[in-house]
């Protein structure tokens, strides 16, 4: 009999299947009773925490998550912030 590293076999994960351990996650802590929302925001919190740790600079996380953020939300007259929690106005809208 031999022992085979399952871990080694497999390769790196897609984007795909990462994405789908989130949903898996998402869908057990509803069905043990947590509302969606809150696994969401948990989720976003752990994952914030862990860019800080990653990069290890306040700029660049934010930079990251402003990225982010750009592909699901029209940013345009929205107010932005830095790690020093300064206010940045959108240039077009002058607000």
């Amino acid at each position: 009999m031999k022992i085979v590293n399952l871990n080694k076999r497999k390769g790196k994960p897609t984007i795909s299947e990462i994405v789908d351990k989130c949903d898996s996650l998402m869908t057990q802590f509803e069905v043990r009773g947590e509302p969606r929302l809150n696994t969401a925001l948990t989720l976003m919190s752990y994952a914030f925490s862990q860019l800080l740790t990653e990069t290890d600079n306040e700029d660049l996380t934010v930079q990251y998550v402003n990225e982010v953020l750009s592909n699901y939300v029209d940013q345009r007259g929205y107010v932005t912030f830095t790690p020093e929690f300064e206010v940045n106005i959108d240039p077009e809208t002058k607000q």
